[in-house]
């Protein structure tokens, strides 16, 4: 029999390499918050620290957009100015800040925060329960976290500790809520809040050695530091390649001309961003006998 017959092949590798493939340019890592026709989501997740112990991490990232000539082109990654090295998006940002400041600030990185979850409850897409994921946030959505994981001395004197929210044996889940803001159209998260499992209940109730299956998760986590090694970025040249495609021309960029890496550019007048207030938590009251599920569903 001729085994080297190209159906015999295609069987034994179990795939066509003729056959069309679909690119994602999806980072599968990454969970993303199913949303409804109004752009309303809701989901119930718990945080974790990674398998190094690494609650969260801050990073820089780029999304230009830019409409030229009837045509958009668009740029959406880290900046590798997140590690401290150059970026031709943020130098652009800098040196033409003064002559347009509109247009400039789509070349601003923006500040992130990445960290790992396990997704607790999802009802759009319930096949997403019991994975971990990376998580990305803005920094308003940080500084809710920040406000649980750390007191002031004012605070400490009032009898207020820290909430172990990245330890999911305090109890401690994240009700993630975004909707769609009318007067312009922007997706919020800031219904988002904490809520701690009443009768000393947490993730892993029912299921078990809490410290065992916790301790299972946290394996399973991906390590935030990766994100930060320089090879995780694309290099100068690269990046400067990239700028080209989305300007077209727009400062003279993309047209045979090269920005020039900036040592001092400089620097635009800072806007300070509001403090966002820690809401009030609302925990749900639930009998003894109540399951974990129900009180889990009834968020």
């Amino acid at each position: 029999m001729d085994n080297f017959d190209f159906g015999s092949i295609v069987k034994a590798i179990g795939e066509n390499p003729f056959a069309k493939k679909e690119t994602s340019y999806t980072d599968e890592r990454f969970y993303v918050l199913p949303k409804n026709s109004d752009g309303s989501g809701s989901a119930i997740i718990a945080l974790l620290p990674d398998m190094n112990m690494v609650p969260i991490i801050k990073m820089l990232k780029l999304d230009t957009t830019i409409e030229r000539n009837g045509q958009r082109r668009w740029v959406n990654m880290y900046s590798p100015k997140s590690i401290g090295l150059p970026c031709p998006f943020a130098e652009t940002y800098y040196n033409y800040y003064n002559e347009d400041p509109t247009t400039a600030k789509r070349f601003k990185p923006k500040e992130k925060y990445v960290c790992n979850i396990k997704v607790i409850k999802d009802p759009a897409k319930p096949e997403n329960e019991g994975k971990i994921f990376l998580y990305e946030m803005s920094k308003s959505l940080a500084d809710k976290i920040g406000s649980m994981v750390t007191v002031d001395e004012e605070q400490k004197a009032m009898g207020i500790a820290p909430k172990e929210v990245f330890n999911p044996l305090s109890g401690w889940v994240f009700n993630l809520k975004c909707f769609k803001k009318k007067e312009n159209g922007i997706t919020s998260y800031d219904n988002s809040e904490f809520i701690q499992l009443p009768n000393g209940k947490n993730i892993y109730t029912d299921k078990g050695d809490p410290v065992a299956l916790r301790n299972e998760d946290v394996k399973k986590t991906y390590s935030l530091r990766d994100l930060q090694k320089p090879e995780s970025f694309k290099s100068y040249d690269e990046m400067v390649a990239e700028l080209k495609k989305v300007c077209r021309g727009l400062f003279g960029i993309g047209e045979g001309t090269q920005p020039t890496q900036s040592t001092q550019p400089t620097q635009p007048a800072k806007t300070e961003t509001p403090t966002q207030p820690t809401p009030e938590v609302n925990i749900p009251v639930a009998e003894k006998s109540e399951s974990l599920d129900d009180l889990l569903n009834s968020l």
